[in-house]
């Protein structure tokens, strides 16, 4: 990439170049301004044209120079408000991992933590405790149902209780 623009900028170059060296005699001449505000006038001393292109090209690349300079100083700012942000933000980090670790290595909490086990009954296993409680054996899980919905063949003969 950087082979690309100095081959840019070198043609550039060559071609600015070629344009004044077959030019020389616009650009050699001597030229004088002059400037009129309202009653006064002012005359600038004769310079050469080159020299007023140069003139308005330097002003031109101070001009962008500025307004780049200035976008560069709000984007400064602006970084060092974020870092300050993320600062903060891994200090609370940081202090929020480190009351966690005081809660889990806590005896009394471990204690009813063991006390109490987390495991979570297996889908299979549920199904197969409910079939066998309700005498139903079906895919879906068994729903609440009432003493005189549930019919069981075995207890036909027998009359229910209705609780």
């Amino acid at each position: 990439m950087k082979t690309i623009k100095y081959l840019f900028f070198l043609i550039v170059c060559i071609v600015v170049a070629a344009l004044v060296f077959f030019n020389q005699e616009y650009f050699l001449a001597k030229v004088a301004l002059s400037v009129t505000v309202k009653d006064m006038v002012y005359t600038i001393p004769e310079i050469q044209t080159i020299v007023y292109f140069g003139i308005c090209f330097f002003l031109g690349l101070l001009i962008s120079g500025m307004g780049t300079i200035s976008a560069k100083l709000c984007l400064g700012r602006t970084i060092k408000e974020r870092d300050a942000d993320i600062s903060a933000l891994t200090l609370q980090v940081n202090e929020l991992s480190t009351e966690l670790s005081v809660f889990k290595n806590d005896p009394y909490i471990k204690k009813g933590l063991e006390d109490k086990p987390m495991a979570l009954p297996q889908p299979d296993s549920t199904k197969a405790i409910e079939a066998s409680q309700t005498g139903v054996e079906s895919n879906e899980p068994a729903k609440e149902q009432s003493a005189e919905a549930v019919s069981d063949p075995a207890d036909q003969d027998t009359p229910k209780k209705l609780e």
